[in-house]
């Protein structure tokens, strides 16, 4: 109970757990610009959405509006990327629905360098985390001046010390 002149403070997310991911989805787009992040998105589910030989000829690289660019190797496969550009379109929009690609344009351009790969290596393991961190990672913790962000990394280090248990 709040006394006569005393502030309390409520946090949001006070008594509920908050996923990793969805940590990591506010702080990213707390730094990088949303339309970067849209052709990102784009450009990591082109991976998964076209056939190898046309991730090597043809690459997203912005929106204008709800149209997205795609930068095209060269004129020849410019010309024939346009016979296709419905499919292509088709399986953009399923591979990215939160994206909301309206319309496709097709121009030649450089190809920017390929995303890194959306998943990990499922062969990799990651190394278990003691349950009680260390002095110096509870140090280093405690030394993050923005409240937000030192509940972030506490969050995620449970978080990582569950995964290292379960695995």
């Amino acid at each position: 109970m709040a006394c006569w002149g005393a502030v309390v403070s409520r946090r949001k997310n006070h008594g509920r757990a908050i996923a990793v991911g969805e940590l990591a989805d506010r702080a990213l787009r707390s730094v990088v610009p949303a339309y970067r992040l849209r052709v990102l998105r784009v450009q990591l589910g082109w991976v998964d959405a076209l056939p190898a030989s046309l991730r090597d000829i043809a690459a997203p690289v912005a929106f204008d509006g709800d149209t997205l660019l795609l930068h095209v190797l060269d004129n020849q496969w410019l010309h024939e990327l346009t016979y296709l550009r419905a499919d292509i379109l088709a399986r953009l929009r399923r591979a990215c629905p939160q994206t909301q690609i309206g319309g496709l344009r097709l121009r030649v351009g450089e190809l920017p360098a390929p995303p890194p790969p959306a998943r990990a290596d499922p062969t990799v393991r990651l190394p278990a985390l003691a349950a009680q961190p260390s002095s110096s990672t509870l140090d280093a913790i405690a030394a993050i001046e923005d409240a937000g962000l030192r509940h972030a990394i506490a969050t995620a280090r449970q978080a990582l010390t569950r995964i290292g248990r379960d695995s």
